[in-house]
């Protein structure tokens, strides 16, 4: 008989990035990294040199759901120029855009503030031009005319205490609400402000979870008081609350399947 608990297991294994889909990435991650290397620095293409290539963002935190369950998955790539800062965004846009199209000519390439934006078949990359100042602080383009402050590493290193303080439930969680943010919430939250969000919260409160199923609960409790919400998001956070309440209870009278059918209605099977 299978448990809520138990579903939310078996989807999670479904929405992690591996076997062929995450050599596939690591592959194009690899050759575009090289060919940066190539063309920057290059008298031929573009003498900006670049100090260093970073991959951030979900990917890099391992919350990437498969492009099987969200087909905006993408990996964000921090081009870090020796000399950026003496230029605007859209300047070091421009050279990204001119190496995406040198390297690419057979793929879609686009501006999208503020990154360039290849969409390879495997796999959609999201570069963004950054610097870093005297101080080894980090910048990277907020829009065509501004730099702002960034510090990627913060949230990853917080990510992973909790992930392993929870006995890496954590991670899992929060993919499974980024797959309900896809299939119910319509993408309503911007996949980096969910997470950094939930990692706050539940900083505070993974005690309370003992397995998948508590930490789905509390996940949408702690959504319920985003401020970010606006009534749609509020009536969808409310309409999973109600299932996870009416499954909670029928698990109490171990009534499993009832159980599941309610999680079903917020967390779709794969």
């Amino acid at each position: 008989m299978e448990t809520v608990n138990g579903y939310l297991t078996s989807i999670q294994s479904d929405l992690y990035v591996n076997g062929t889909e995450k050599d596939s990435i690591k592959t194009s991650i690899d050759a575009i990294c090289t060919r940066l290397g190539y063309y920057f620095g290059n008298s031929e293409h573009n003498i900006h040199k670049i100090i260093k290539k970073d991959i951030f963002g979900s990917y890099s935190r391992d919350t990437m759901l498969s492009r099987k369950y969200d087909e905006d998955s993408d990996i964000d790539l921090m081009i870090i120029f020796e000399d950026a800062n003496e230029y605007t965004p859209q300047t070091c846009l421009n050279w990204l855009k001119e190496f995406a199209d040198y390297w690419y000519p057979n793929s879609l390439v686009k501006q999208s503030l503020p990154t360039i934006v290849i969409e390879l078949q495997n796999i959609k990359f999201e570069l963004v031009p950054a610097y870093k100042n005297d101080y080894n602080n980090l910048y990277i383009a907020k829009d065509s005319s501004n730099w702002q402050y960034t510090n990627p590493k913060d949230l990853n290193d917080r990510m992973v205490k909790l992930n392993s303080n929870t006995n890496f439930e954590f991670k899992r969680m929060i993919r499974t609400i980024k797959y309900w943010n896809v299939k119910k919430n319509y993408r309503r939250y911007k996949s980096y402000f969910l997470e950094k969000y939930l990692t706050e919260k539940f900083e505070t409160s993974y005690i309370h979870c003992k397995n998948q199923f508590d930490y789905l609960d509390w996940a949408f409790y702690h959504l319920g008081h985003y401020d970010a919400n606006d009534d749609y998001i509020s009536s969808r956070i409310k309409s999973a609350q109600s299932n996870i309440t009416d499954a909670q209870n029928y698990e109490k009278n171990c009534d499993y399947d009832s159980a599941v059918k309610c999680i079903k209605k917020i967390i779709p099977e794969t």
